[in-house]
């Protein structure tokens, strides 16, 4: 990577290969996949039916409606849900649904109609809320960019003693967590709780000094490789709504994977203990 000024990198026509390269044979391995094999129609239940044809008055007046049909017809609508689940022919397992984006297990996860879909927060629509300007993706977008580390307290059922490392120029990183860059300042952000195992968690952003030796369009490639293709969070969606006229945006977030190395004999001005991170351009 090339240093322009005193925080941002430019990546060189070699990283761009390399990115390339990564989309090609990784990126794209699934769409792939997916092209190659044979066409699969799922059958129309009363619900496909009921959205193509419904007025969207019911769902527009009453912000605290469900938006669905009445009892009798829900009913209807999950048992033919659940046998047009059952009859998608990429299914590993007779008891295992097949993740379709937008889908619960009992069918889709908003009913609403296409117009209706345009409108409200849940839809993820927020009230002078607007798109995001594309970051410029061979660049860290240094000035532009908020970096936070992300952690989690207390510790339990977080921690494992088997990490993964990765071992670079004779030394070993350890992953520990993520990193997100986000595009304003976040300032009086509530506490984020939840509740699993039944304790409670809270999750921390922990403001950071700017890295420099990565590029957007790899932290992208990255999220989409590990979210979308592997762990198939199709419904985690950080651009909100895309309409036919939506303009071209940047997600909200971008997130990148942090292996570190502690340095010893090294101690920071606060007391802390000095570390070097790994990035995804080292």
């Amino acid at each position: 990577m090339d240093q322009v000024g005193d925080s941002t990198v430019v990546g060189t026509s070699r990283l761009r290969d390399l990115y390339d390269k990564f989309e090609e044979e990784l990126g794209n391995r699934q769409e792939k996949a997916k092209a190659a094999r044979p066409p699969w129609e799922p059958p129309k239940t009363k619900l496909d039916e009921d959205l193509e044809s419904s007025s969207e008055s019911e769902c527009e007046t009453d912000e605290d409606s469900t938006c669905s049909s009445s009892s009798d017809s829900e009913v209807f609508d999950v048992i033919a849900e659940i046998k047009r689940k059952k009859a998608h022919p990429d299914r590993l397992h007779d008891e295992l649904w097949y993740n379709d984006p937008g889908q619960m297990n009992d069918g889709p996860l908003c009913k609403c109609s296409a117009k209706a879909r345009r409108t409200g927060i849940r839809h993820s629509i927020y009230p002078g809320e607007e798109a995001i300007k594309p970051c410029r993706p061979m660049t860290n977008n240094a000035g532009r960019l908020f970096h936070y580390r992300i952690t989690v307290s207390p510790p339990t059922n977080f921690l494992t003693d088997r990490p993964t490392v990765i071992e670079y120029d004779d030394h070993e990183y350890i992953f520990e967590g993520f990193s997100m860059f986000a595009h304003a300042p976040l300032t009086n952000i509530p506490l984020c709780k939840v509740i699993r195992f039944n304790i409670d968690y809270t999750i921390h952003f922990i403001e950071e000094m700017m890295p420099e030796n990565f590029c957007v369009k790899g932290l992208e490639l990255f999220s989409l490789f590990l979210f979308r293709d592997i762990l198939e969070l199709y419904d985690w969606n950080l651009k909100g709504p895309l309409f036919e006229d939506s303009p071209p945006c940047c997600p909200r977030f971008h997130f990148m994977p942090r292996f570190v190395r502690f340095l010893p004999g090294l101690i920071t001005m606060k007391g802390w203990s000095s570390w070097e991170m790994l990035l995804l351009s080292f």
